[in-house]
């Protein structure tokens, strides 16, 4: 069964007029091995395309799916999906009376409902909800003095972005990392001397907004598509530095098993 974001945190996923789509329509949870190739179909055109990684080649759907096992043995890698018949849903109800969004605690699923979901088979699930973007954490450095340290990645569907998606990513695994008690968050960004066709700010500007700080940029350190990129990092702290520092929990041992699909 998979994990989802700690119940207790839902109300904050499901906030209502912060983002462009309805917040009913985005939905967070913990990614499975099974979610390789739709997430690699993400990942790819950033590959091929772009410099925003600086992969050359794309990973095989066996060495993808390899990271996310890898990933989740100590982190939260999270995915960020929609009901596929949610457009439809939404025109329907064009006219209709606007109601607000409750949150998952304040309207569970009845007893029926939550059966229904377990007796889904993985595959006939998958088919009813697309996958918009992911976000994950990782090792910043593996030695004992960082653990309270890490990097944190974003990819978001191509024909997705500036839909909001990006910050649920991003506001969830920060709920999930506090909750392990990490302290600082480190992105790792490309960015060209002058925007180009492959590679521009925008990630710099969304970290920006998310409240991260540039600390250290390396010049001209990275080749791709016959030119040459620099890399900067950008930093985020999720506690004030003078708090008591506490063991920093796997994520495996806080997350709280629920229904594998919200």
């Amino acid at each position: 069964m998979s994990h989802e974001v700690p119940i207790r945190k839902k109300e904050v996923l499901t906030r209502q007029g912060k983002y462009p789509v309805r917040p009913e329509e985005i939905l967070i949870r913990q990614a499975a091995a099974d979610d390789a190739p739709a997430l690699l179909a993400i990942y790819a055109p950033y590959v091929r395309k772009t410099a925003i990684t600086f992969e050359y080649e794309v990973p095989t759907e066996d060495e993808f799916r390899g990271r996310i096992g890898r990933t989740l043995k100590r982190f939260p890698y999270l995915v960020a999906y929609r009901k596929a018949a949610a457009g439809a849903e939404k025109q329907s109800a064009a006219g209709a009376e606007e109601q607000p969004a409750a949150c998952a605690e304040e309207q569970p699923a009845s007893g029926a409902d939550r059966q229904n979901a377990a007796d889904r088979s993985p595959e006939s699930s998958m088919e009813e909800y697309e996958i918009l973007g992911y976000a994950y954490a990782g090792y910043f450095k593996t030695r004992a003095a960082y653990d309270w340290a890490c990097e944190v990645s974003i990819y978001v569907r191509e024909d997705r972005k500036r839909d909001g998606i990006g910050r649920r990513l991003y506001e969830a695994l920060e709920l999930c990392l506090a909750a392990m008690g990490m302290r600082n968050l480190y992105a790792c960004i490309g960015v060209p001397e002058a925007d180009d066709e492959y590679l521009n700010h925008d990630s710099v500007r969304f970290h920006e907004r998310m409240g991260y700080r540039l600390c250290g940029t390396f010049r001209r350190c990275g080749y791709k598509f016959g030119r040459w990129y620099d890399m900067c990092w950008m930093e985020k702290f999720l506690v004030p530095q003078e708090t008591e520092v506490k063991p920093v929990v796997p994520f495996p041992e806080i997350c709280e098993e629920t229904d594998p699909w919200i």
